[in-house]
């Protein structure tokens, strides 16, 4: 599957273990704050974020999050997105054609913002 070890192991989510969100901010950036306070209120909740190369965003959220350290990770631009998609047990982002297929076929995936125009297979 890899050539190399992978920077990010995947550990398939297990029944009982803490609950393993991935959240990759896109297009809704101004929420996202809001969105992160509100999973935190989750007990017995690990949330990975990813905001790719967004270093403003990314600076904002390491500061709003510190006294969480525990139970986040955030993470800027990766290519390590089968293994934090693998190691969830629910990722929330937006829909987008290829990336929602292979989503669908290993986790649940919330999808929380749908692009007007976008092809009808990522509608449906």
């Amino acid at each position: 599957m890899f050539t190399e070890k992978p920077a990010v192991p995947v550990n398939i989510p297990v029944f009982g273990e803490p609950r393993r969100i991935l959240y990759v901010v896109n297009a809704g950036k101004k929420k996202a704050a809001k969105v992160i306070d509100r999973l935190l209120e989750i007990p017995d909740t690990h949330l990975t974020i990813t905001v790719g190369r967004d270093a403003e965003l990314k600076a904002k959220l390491l500061d709003q999050t510190r006294e969480q350290k525990d139970r986040i990770r955030i993470f800027g631009w990766t290519n390590q997105m089968p293994q934090l998609m693998l190691s969830s047990h629910l990722v929330i982002g937006k829909a987008g054609g290829a990336a929602v297929r292979r989503r669908l076929r290993r986790v649940v995936h919330d999808v929380n913002q749908v692009v007007r125009g976008r092809r009808k297979a990522t509608r449906d």
